[in-house]
């Protein structure tokens, strides 16, 4: 589990999620950045990262033996 390949997977997961809940808030503001809530987009690309990281610690020994999330 304390593998490099274990570490970039879960940075790579959080960048993921962070760009995901970003990109909801423009989403709800119909993709206009004149006028998206910077706060409320922030925060979603945060708490979106944050579950990220949670979610590959909790999950870390499942799935398939040769992923880097189980090595």
């Amino acid at each position: 589990m304390l593998t490099k390949a274990y570490w970039s997977r879960l940075a790579e997961d959080a960048w993921t999620g962070f760009l995901a809940g970003v990109g909801s808030a423009f989403v709800g503001d119909v993709v206009n950045a004149w006028n998206v809530d910077w706060k409320a987009a922030l925060g979603l690309g945060v708490g979106t990262a944050v579950l990220m990281v949670v979610k590959g610690g909790a999950l870390a020994k499942v799935g398939a033996q040769d992923s880097p999330r189980v090595k």
